[in-house]
């Protein structure tokens, strides 16, 4: 009997693990081809990254100074309404990313 239980306790502990690795496997894997060696299919379409980066201008004279680039909007405007209040004209021009920052 206390053989029997062992037994049990052993199947019930390899049929848990046997099905969550059955599920954890990388979904973009499969067979390819007539063997069935298995491959990688690349996702559809190019993975682009969408980052966007905002930068503060003050205007003097006659032209535009750059007073910095920021990674979010909030931090743009907090820096603009301080400018502003301090009698400076402000834009905040939003500019795309491409990615070469290494982070």
């Amino acid at each position: 009997m206390f053989r029997k239980m062992i037994l049990g306790a052993a199947a019930a502990v390899a049929i848990g693990f046997g099905g969550s690795a059955a599920r954890a496997h990388d979904p973009g894997r499969g067979p390819l081809g007539p063997g069935g060696g298995g491959g990688y299919f690349p996702p559809s379409g190019p993975v682009v990254r969408h980052d966007h980066d905002y930068v503060v201008y003050v205007r003097h004279g006659n032209h535009w100074d750059r007073v910095g680039r920021f990674e979010t909007r909030r931090e743009a405007e907090r820096v603009a309404c301080r400018l502003e209040d301090r009698g400076y004209r402000v834009r905040v021009e939003v500019i795309e990313d491409r990615g070469c920052r290494r982070w």
